[in-house]
């Protein structure tokens, strides 16, 4: 995984990569911990782990694939499992292959975010921002098609996520260095390369305050079925909020410090 350095500006403080907590929220290692996660009826909806030899990667895969129109599946990990609601800055990488042929039809699997672990992620009105895996083989976020997506084979994606509505942040990541991830934005990046910026959307359902508490994959809307996605390598990143804590107690007895010195 590519290093990715954090330096918070203005209202921020520093957050380097050696502050962060990495929470591996799916791998093939991983792929025994599925039962706990899994919403489907078993038949036609699946939330499952399955061989990706050949395609996504050298061994297994999670799959979503919504084949019914009348439910969806729902792949979610909860707040207690990454440490807790997630405040400020947090970034999200996965790989992704569509595994279907495309026919015309305009259907997803969709990454969300809830500011509750007690609802689902089924209203896009109350998520924090949307990434679509689309039928036409392109990534959307937020409704907007991402430049040089193409899930037609695997891709790598990395999502920097600030759910801060008044700190922005400066990183380096891959070829991006000293970039700013403003405040309430999403940035995407494909196989380490920036490919899209775009604010959060207003959603009337979503409090910026409470933080993000569940984050998952969701199949398309019970009137549309046919969605077949292999997922692998999905990573959750969070700066330390006790190293940021650490931070600002520093800056401020360097502050008395100094001002003593005058």
């Amino acid at each position: 995984m590519k290093k990715l350095l954090i330096l918070m500006i203005g209202t921020s403080v520093a957050v380097t990569s050696a502050s962060a907590s990495i929470y591996t929220l799916y791998t093939d290692s991983t792929s025994e911990v599925l039962a706990d996660k899994i919403e489907t009826d078993g038949t036609n909806i699946f939330a499952e782990t399955v061989d990706g030899s050949g395609t996504i990667g050298d061994g297994d895969a999670l799959r979503m694939a919504d084949l019914s129109d009348t439910d969806k599946p729902e792949f979610s990990w909860v707040s207690s499992q990454f440490g807790g609601p997630i405040t400020g800055w947090f970034r999200i990488d996965v790989d992704a292959q569509n595994m279907i042929t495309p026919d015309g039809g305009d259907f997803d699997i969709n990454l969300r975010m809830s500011d509750s672990v007690a609802d689902d992620l089924g209203s896009k009105s109350d998520q924090l921002i949307s990434i679509s895996f689309e039928e036409s083989n392109s990534v959307r976020l937020d409704g907007s098609t991402i430049s040089g997506s193409d899930t037609s084979s695997a891709q790598s994606y990395s999502f920097l996520i600030n759910v801060d509505p008044v700190n922005s942040y400066t990183y380096s990541f891959g070829d991006q260095v000293d970039a700013t991830l403003p405040a309430d934005t999403t940035l995407a990046f494909i196989d380490g390369v920036l490919a899209d910026q775009k604010a959060n959307p207003d959603a009337t359902g979503f409090d910026n305050s409470l933080g993000v508490h569940r984050i998952g994959f969701i199949g398309e809307s019970d009137s549309k079925d046919g969605m077949d996605y292999h997922f692998d390598n999905v990573i959750l990143t969070i700066p330390e909020p006790a190293t940021i804590s650490l931070l600002f107690g520093a800056l401020a007895i360097g502050w008395v410090a100094f001002r003593r010195r005058r």
